[in-house]
């Protein structure tokens, strides 16, 4: 009966009236979904939806968090302009700043994009959760009671939608079956993001107050927070902790440093001791009791050593590697760690919204341009790792790179890795080791990624087992039209065959293409060396519509083969190749 009453209370039509923006922010998003649902399987260009949902959501979050952070000050005009201006910022910025190939989910520029989103999407919640208690002199008590009630209402609002979601499509069902009236099924699913892209946003909106205030928090609501918190979270947390001063206190006596789960668990315990801190804030004002005032007393004190080696984990693995978007994300957790642990050690009745607001400024420094973004600093990082390593083999002479005397196996990929991690992130020409008098990019087949251009400009050769790649199967009808580039002669060639004067061959072992070059020297090109190019002809041409080439120029050797066959396998361990035709270019 409380349920009935509780869905009969329900007043949506309270959104469009309190948050007319944000309302119908979530009526744009819901078409877009239903529109994205509708053309599936029908247009293959359904990105630009995908980016103004995303870019839509992002805006109705900014739109709610900064007229929650300035409504003290605002009149309800001035509410719902702000409201509109954010919104429309927002939704530009953001829409304009996603990569156009979104929907390629193995490329570095949509996994950048999808840090850079989540990081604002956490930003716009942390502050729809404190904006309206930043200027104020409300207790932990009003904020938290703040929070636990919008959390009720999200809740509460799902409970409804699922409930909802079953009835109509117990009805629909009812129809199809019963009446023989066809109904398609992608109309669940529309159903079910009505619910959610309207419903269930609507619902927390018609209650949620321009200036929120606590009056509906409940004095039940402290009873289960305080199981949770007494005997289950705060036993956890000591366990952790001993855990981790254990292992701290094996560190110093065996001076040296594990590798691996360090960083890892020192994060994770470290955040749940930090959620438990924040229940026990809000029962300290409730409940009170021994347990509760000295875990609010003692934890940012103890939190010290733990963050301490979280640091120490981090910086070692940034030395080995460098650093990378996700190192320099945990980086930016071990401030936020370091900045709660000293600053409640000193000032230990500090507001508790410090901690999301703490937050979000690691969060938005993370993203702001300049030396401390989170994508330059991995780029300058992984620069550097890249001179000093080339300069270890000897390939990097006053600063210029420069090829061997004779070819030079990368061992280990420890070069090419970084060169291809660079690749993905900038490009390789802004790289200041190259001779301005003949950069390599000029003569490189254009073929080629700028990694491989490197690879055929140095002379360098591939030799590693790491790769992870069983068989090539490739097939191009025809060739048509050959560039010849600035070769001499063309060769066609199909192998194996028994022609003694060949110009390609394989070797004995059928592992190795062997090329015949000036005076008699030959170039051998392993499967492994073939098996990378054809990765990146794959990922960069879908269908075997354009040639695969395979290229190598430079002071040593000057050849192009364009393949219109390629047969290899793996069998026993051992790569080999079991027919190849194409053409030769010298």
């Amino acid at each position: 009966m409380k349920f009935i009453k509780m869905l009969k209370g329900i007043q949506l039509l309270e959104a469009p009236r309190r948050w007319p923006i944000a309302s119908v922010l979530s009526i744009a998003i819901t078409i877009l979904l239903i529109t994205q649902i509708y053309q599936s399987g029908q247009s293959d260009n359904l990105e630009p939806l995908v980016r103004w949902s995303v870019s839509l959501y992002i805006a109705l979050l900014a739109s709610l968090s900064v007229t929650l952070t300035f409504n003290h000050r605002l009149s309800i005009i001035q509410h719902h302009l702000i409201a509109l201006i954010v919104a429309i910022v927002v939704c530009l910025s953001v829409y304009y700043f996603l990569p156009p190939d979104l929907f390629e989910m193995d490329t570095v520029a949509t996994f950048r994009a999808s840090i850079v989103i989540l990081i604002l999407i956490l930003i716009f919640h942390l502050w729809i959760s404190m904006g309206s208690f930043l200027k104020t002199r409300d207790r932990d008590f009003d904020f938290w009671g703040y929070n636990l009630t919008l959390l009720r209402w999200v809740v509460e609002g799902l409970l409804f939608a699922l409930v909802l979601y079953i009835g109509f499509s117990l009805a629909l069902l009812a129809l199809d079956n019963l009446f023989g009236i066809y109904i398609s099924g992608k109309m669940y699913a529309y159903l079910w993001v009505f619910l959610l892209g309207v419903f269930h946003p609507w619902y927390i909106l018609s209650k949620l107050p321009i200036k929120p205030s606590t009056e509906t928090m409940s004095d039940d609501a402290g009873y289960g927070y305080r199981i949770i918190t007494r005997y289950i979270a705060i036993p956890i947390v000591g366990i952790y902790m001993l855990i981790l001063y254990l292992f701290g206190a094996k560190i110093v006596i065996s001076q040296s440093l594990p590798r691996g789960w360090l960083g890892k668990l020192t994060l994770y315990f470290c955040l749940i001791a930090i959620i438990a801190y924040l229940f026990n804030r809000y029962l300290d004002y409730k409940h009170s009791d021994r347990i509760s005032f000295l875990y609010k007393k003692w934890l940012p004190k103890i939190l010290v050593i733990p963050t301490l080696l979280l640091w120490v984990a981090i910086l070692a693995r940034v030395s080995d590697y460098g650093i990378t978007e996700l190192r320099y994300g945990v980086m930016g957790i071990a401030v936020w760690l370091t900045m709660l642990a000293l600053g409640y050690t000193f000032r230990p009745n500090a507001k508790i919204s410090w901690i999301p607001l703490s937050l979000s400024i690691v969060m938005l420094f993370m993203l702001i341009s300049g030396p401390i973004n989170m994508f330059q600093s991995t780029v300058r990082s992984q620069k550097t790792r890249l001179q000093i390593a080339l300069s270890e083999e000897g390939l990097l002479q006053n600063g210029i790179l420069v090829p061997p005397q004779s070819a030079t196996a990368i061992q280990g990929f420890s070069e090419l890795s970084l060169f291809r991690f660079l690749e993905e992130r900038t490009n390789l020409a802004s790289l200041d080791i190259w001779s301005q008098e003949d950069p390599f990019w000029q003569n490189s087949n254009t073929d080629l990624s700028q990694t491989d251009a490197v690879i055929a400009y140095l002379g360098l050769r591939q030799e590693t087992n790491t790769l992870k790649f069983n068989e090539i199967r490739y097939a191009l009808d025809q060739l048509g039209e050959i560039d010849m580039g600035g070769y001499s002669s063309i060769f066609h060639f199909s192998i194996p065959n028994d022609k003694d004067d060949r110009l390609i061959s394989l070797s004995k072992d059928r592992s190795t293409l062997v090329i015949k070059i000036a005076d008699q020297n030959t170039w051998d090109i392993s499967v492994q060396e073939l098996m990378e190019a054809y990765r990146i002809h794959q990922k960069r041409y879908k269908e075997n519509s354009v040639p695969w080439t395979f290229s190598m120029r430079n002071q040593n050797v000057s050849f192009a083969i364009y393949f219109l066959q390629l047969d290899a396998s793996q069998t026993n361990n051992r790569l080999s190749i079991n027919y190849a035709s194409g053409v030769l270019l010298q």
